[in-house]
């Protein structure tokens, strides 16, 4: 009985161990198998010397195209730029027509002459204390100045007020005038000499 035991306790041992030598062998088979698989994929992808010099030299030809392409890009655009020429307009004749009528200028309009000759004049009249000289001036037919040039005789305050009269005079272009107070005497002289003045001057 126990001889029986021990021999299949030993054969059971003989397969186990075979059991394990054929799990080894699979597994370096296996293995085998699969590195053979990865080099010839490899060895598939991988490019030769020469298909790796022609992959070079074409790639620069497709750069320099793109170069062209980019060079005659600004030429396109400057054409489209340029503006054309603008022809000047040609003014037609109704145009210079209206610009004639704008620019007539307007006559020119004539002052009035007076009633006297140009140029200056002398009169005089007899004062408070003797004569009073005047010199008067014309312009276009008008009185434009009176200065009394000589009155030795009157009162110098009596003489500044019948001054007075003179711009009167030629703010009237008349002698027709009331003399001013407190210098009657002398104003009247001054009138009368203007008067004198003015007859020399009539036309």
């Amino acid at each position: 009985m126990l001889q029986k035991i021990e021999n299949k306790r030993r054969i059971i041992g003989k397969g186990c161990v075979l059991c394990r030598w054929a799990i080894t062998i699979s597994v370096i088979l296996f293995i085998a198998v699969y590195q053979l698989g990865m080099k010839s994929s490899s060895a598939e992808v991988s490019f030769s010397p020469v298909e790796k010099s022609v992959i070079s030299t074409e790639a620069p030809i497709a750069s320099t195209e793109v170069k062209e392409m980019t060079t005659s890009a600004p030429l396109a655009q400057a054409e489209v730029i340029l503006p054309e020429s603008i022809p000047t307009p040609v003014k037609s004749e109704e145009a210079q027509v209206v610009t004639e009528e704008i620019t007539i200028e307007e006559p020119v309009k004539e002052v009035a002459r007076g009633p006297y000759l140009d140029g200056e004049a002398e009169g005089e009249g007899e004062g408070y204390g003797g004569p009073v000289k005047i010199r008067l001036s014309i312009k276009n037919g008008w009185i434009e100045e009176i200065i009394v040039e000589e009155a030795y005789g009157e009162d110098k305050p009596y003489l500044r007020d019948a001054k007075k009269i003179i711009p009167k005079v030629i703010e009237k272009q008349s002698t027709d005038l009331d003399a001013i107070s407190g210098a009657t005497t002398t104003c009247w002289a001054i009138l009368d000499a203007v008067d004198m003045a003015l007859m020399e001057k009539s036309k």
